[in-house]
């Protein structure tokens, strides 16, 4: 890239920034919605435990009761 093109790579970049805050701000003031804090936040709830032992039994024990023609299927594409 030439200089010309890195500056105006960057301005394209970071002129999107004021507006992406002024839609934030605005949404924001027409919901009244509040700001959270970190502590808030529940990032734990409807969360799903990821056992993969478990998921890759299930999901060769599905396998194992293909029939012949899609084993091959899957194995060549």
């Amino acid at each position: 890239m030439t200089a010309g093109e890195r500056v105006q790579s960057w301005f394209e970049a970071y002129l999107a920034f004021p507006i992406v805050l002024i839609c934030y701000i605005v949404y924001k003031i027409a919901y009244k919605t509040r700001f959270l804090r970190v502590h808030e936040i529940d990032v734990t709830s409807g969360k799903r435990e990821l056992n993969l032992a478990e998921l890759l039994a299930e999901e060769r024990a599905e396998q194992a009761k293909w029939p012949r023609w899609k084993k091959i299927y899957k194995t060549v594409c």
